[in-house]
């Protein structure tokens, strides 16, 4: 940058806080009250990385400021040493952190060849670029406060031992609907995730209940057993914003049991509901 334009003369504090206004934010979802957490895809294009390749100054202040780098969508990035220096970045501050396995052009999932497994997985289970983060990613979830997994196919994510996650507000988990080793490990995280209220579920049953939860969205394609003692949980919980997602297989029968399932949830204000005709790919 020309020492002659005047955002060179506008001072370091002024610029980090213009700097924060550059990122993307997270929103409310439409006529739910549920909030969508935005985590930021890495480009050179885009905030923050743009902002390091302005001038000297510019990238000196913007790896300096921590709260730039604690949101990251790993989705796409093929480089793990990226991963490793945007979280350094991030130093101690709080995390927004999605994880997922990365997809092509077409929708079909990315395979890549396998390198030397890192010691968390077998060879078996390294299949996918995603893999190569997860040794990284993983030991972070007691820093986030935001937590989005998309495990399709399975990469052993939910093999591991559960952390505590006291910051944990907002979390979305989306996996195979037989995948009871998911929802096992899913329900020892919202047990350690005292601040949890808004969850998002696309999944096989769940163990933990969610009576504390304010914030619900239900992507249900689970037994009618299981649907009637969730909803037992909400009626005598504090759940103010609930959407599900219904699945159909033809025009009569419904994914999951009777349509004559009703329960009072005297605490919701915002309801919203979709009935799907086919189970969606949770990428």
């Amino acid at each position: 940058m020309s020492s002659s334009s005047p955002a060179a003369d506008l001072a370091t504090e002024l610029l980090a806080e213009i700097f924060i206004l550059c990122l993307p934010t997270n929103t409310l979802r439409p006529a739910t009250g549920l909030l969508r957490p935005h985590f930021i895809v890495p480009s050179a294009a885009d905030a923050p990385l743009l902002l390091c390749a302005v001038c000297r100054r510019w990238r000196s202040i913007a790896t300096g400021l921590a709260t730039l780098w604690t949101s990251l969508n790993s989705q796409d990035i093929l480089n793990p040493e990226l991963v490793e220096v945007w979280l350094a970045r991030a130093t101690t501050h709080g995390l927004s952190l999605r994880i997922a396995t990365p997809v092509d052009p077409a929708g079909r999932f990315m395979i890549t060849i396998p390198v030397h497994p890192p010691a968390l997985l077998s060879p078996g289970q390294y299949r996918f670029v995603m893999h190569r983060h997860l040794p990284v990613l993983l030991p972070l979830i007691y820093r986030c406060k935001h937590l989005e997994i998309v495990d399709w196919p399975l990469p052993g994510v939910f093999t591991r031992q559960v952390p505590a996650a006291p910051e944990l507000e907002t979390l979305s988990v989306a996996v195979r609907c037989n995948d009871t080793g998911a929802a096992a490990w899913v329900s020892r995280l919202i047990a350690q995730a005292p601040n949890l209220i808004h969850l998002h579920w696309q999944g096989p049953p769940t163990a933990e209940t969610w009576e504390r939860l304010t914030h619900v969205s239900w992507d249900i394609n689970e037994n009618c057993e299981h649907i009637e003692q969730k909803l037992a949980q909400l009626a005598i919980g504090c759940v103010q914003h609930l959407r599900i997602e219904l699945y159909r297989w033809d025009e009569d029968q419904l994914f999951f049991g009777s349509e004559t399932i009703i329960y009072s949830l005297p605490t919701v204000t915002t309801f919203s509901r979709q009935l799907l005709t086919s189970y969606p790919s949770p990428i």
